[in-house]
């Protein structure tokens, strides 16, 4: 039963600044029982691996959570949504717009899976501050929740990682899907978001 089982959670983006295509969050929400399945599937650095690897690995994922063992949560946040939100008269920093999807996703594995004990974030801002901005939104939470929040968590958290690689795959579908329509026409072709794979 999911309310019985403790899970950790792995956050992270994928699309931060970048030339074309949403900021996507990523969570992996991994049942602790099953994060040694989660490492033979071949979780790293999203970075780190090409884009067949990461669709390979996101497809592993997905049997994963079709047996109960780990959930996928996304957010994707588009260039008019981040536009409209951090140019309105309340601005909103990109980071405090970051902050908040990964706190939506945090409360929805909470409502939906029940005990959360630890989540893990690749930092965005100073990691100190943000640590201490998530245990006092989750203070008081029916279970205690351990936060750490560390630059470069996708390369050290494999619950991280697989947060990453589900973020990267739907950026780049994103992307690879994209057109723009010029006159009558509406162009599509090859692109990236800017980044490098």
């Amino acid at each position: 039963d999911t309310h019985t089982s403790m899970w950790r959670i792995g956050i992270d983006e994928a699309g931060r600044g970048p030339v074309l295509g949403p900021m996507v969050y990523g969570a992996c929400v991994c049942r602790i029982d099953a994060e040694d399945e989660l490492k033979r599937s071949g979780v790293d650095d999203s970075k780190q691996l090409d884009a067949e690897r990461r669709k390979r690995i996101l497809r592993t994922l997905r049997d994963l959570a079709a047996d109960g063992k780990v959930v996928l949560l996304l957010r994707v946040l588009s260039a008019s949504e981040l536009s409209e939100r951090m140019l309105r008269r309340e601005k909103e920093s990109l980071n405090v717009i970051s902050h908040r999807a990964a706190i939506e996703m945090i409360r929805q594995a909470q409502n939906e899976l029940g005990n959360v004990c630890e989540v893990l974030v690749d930092t965005v801002g100073d990691p100190v501050r943000y640590r201490v901005l998530l245990e006092a939104e989750f203070e008081g939470s029916s279970t205690e929740i351990a936060f750490r929040v560390e630059k470069r968590g996708d390369a050290t958290f494999p619950v991280v990682s697989a947060a990453s690689i589900a973020a990267k795959v739907v950026c780049d579908a994103i992307v690879e899907n994209w057109g723009f329509v010029e006159g009558d026409e509406r162009i599509v072709g090859a692109r990236g978001s800017g980044y490098t794979s």
